[in-house]
């Protein structure tokens, strides 16, 4: 009889940290998969709603040409499951991940400073799952404070297994999921 248990033996926390500690030395690829729309709607001008971008700043041409600056990452969720220095490396990764999405996204923006009058303030974030099994979900996340005071947010969650296939372009892959939602 064959014992699973037996022939697979492994720790949690170098199976997380090699998931996602693989993107510290990715490079930039271009998922297969289309995208879903982006959650946030463009509202007509005129209508936008409060904390809400409107159309004439969430559209191809505006984004495209914006000025972003990429914030220190979000670590929520467990944090048990890596070591303080595997999670140091890990949100590392998301912030030069998330900057490289956006980079193929818009070819034609600039990166500036967090502080940067008039840029758009890029937030990535990461939450872990409670615990590493097979059907566990790890969730990314673009915050995006816009010049004008308004937010937008894009998440996608994705199978321990899905990034796990992605081998070191884990992280670069799922941010540029969340890219391809933008205008």
């Amino acid at each position: 009889m064959f014992k699973f248990s037996q022939t697979f033996n492994y720790s949690q926390t170098p199976v997380l940290a090699a998931l996602l500690l693989g993107a510290a030395f990715a490079q930039p690829v271009t998922p297969a998969t289309p995208a879903a729309p982006a959650s946030a709607a463009p509202q007509a001008p005129g209508q936008s709603k409060p904390g809400v971008p409107s159309a004439a700043e969430w559209n191809p041409q505006t984004l495209g040409s914006a000025s972003y600056a990429i914030a220190e990452p979000v670590w929520e969720g467990s944090a048990a499951l890596v070591s303080a220095e595997q999670r140091s490396g890990i949100v590392s990764a998301l912030r030069r991940d998330s900057e490289g999405a956006l980079k193929r996204r818009y070819p034609q923006a600039t990166f500036v400073p967090v502080g940067t009058p008039g840029a758009v303030r890029v937030t990535p974030a990461i939450v872990a799952p409670s615990a590493l099994v097979p059907w566990a979900k790890l969730t990314v996340r673009l915050d995006l404070d816009l010049p004008s005071g308004n937010k937008a947010s894009l998440s996608e969650s994705f199978g321990l297994l899905t990034l796990w296939q992605q081998g070191a372009e884990a992280a670069n892959y799922a941010f540029d999921v969340l890219a391809k939602r933008l205008p």
